[in-house]
């Protein structure tokens, strides 16, 4: 007679919570999509700065015209198959550019709002996925040594939807890092193209 083999024991199974079974994220999205107030709670700016071995001319090309930000841009490395969409002149005031792209990168568009050669771009940043949000982005371009001094700065308004964010994750070290991954890039092209 052949040994019978026991029965592997059930484990019973473990009911989840209403959102346990969804990640940090998604977790804020589903509170700050569920009607737990609205209205403004303050303003915020995340900014950073870095030396760039390129005269200021060369870094300001590169972020004056969108069609170059596939070179460089940390999102579009998220999703090299996102759609996107240029409209108006191909750079400077009123150049436009609109994204679609995986969960990574979103949807939304930004247009330049303002553009002072070789010295400062000022854009307009319209997020709709996966929260929709506007703000702003600043950069500046100043002589510094043998190459530029770049910031990048994003700024706007907290909604309550953007407190329950920095729950999951903090925005500044998270943006902020892209930002210093940008210009990273940057610094690496230009230095590529000698």
């Amino acid at each position: 007679l052949p040994a019978q083999r026991p029965s592997p024991q059930r484990q019973p199974r473990r009911r989840l919570g209403a959102w346990q079974h969804l990640g940090p994220l998604q977790r804020a999205y589903r509170v700050a999509g569920s009607g737990i107030g609205r209205g403004e709670v303050g303003p915020f700016r995340i900014e950073r700065s870095a030396h760039i071995a390129a005269p200021p001319q060369a870094v300001f090309a590169q972020v004056n015209d969108f069609r170059n930000w596939q070179h460089w841009s940390p999102w579009a490395r998220l999703d090299p198959a996102a759609r996107g969409t240029f409209a108006g002149p191909e750079q400077g005031k009123g150049a436009a550019f609109s994204w679609a792209g995986n969960r990574s990168v979103g949807e939304g568009s930004m247009t330049i709002l303002d553009s002072e050669l070789n010295d400062h771009i000022r854009m307009q940043l319209d997020f709709r996925k996966p929260m929709q949000a506007t703000n702003i982005a600043d950069f500046s371009f100043a002589p510094e040594g043998r190459g530029t001094r770049m910031t990048w700065a994003m700024s706007g308004t907290n909604s309550l939807a953007g407190r329950v964010m920095c729950l999951a994750f903090n925005p500044d070290k998270m943006v902020g890092g892209m930002f210093e991954t940008g210009m990273r890039n940057i610094d690496d092209l230009l230095r590529a193209k000698g």
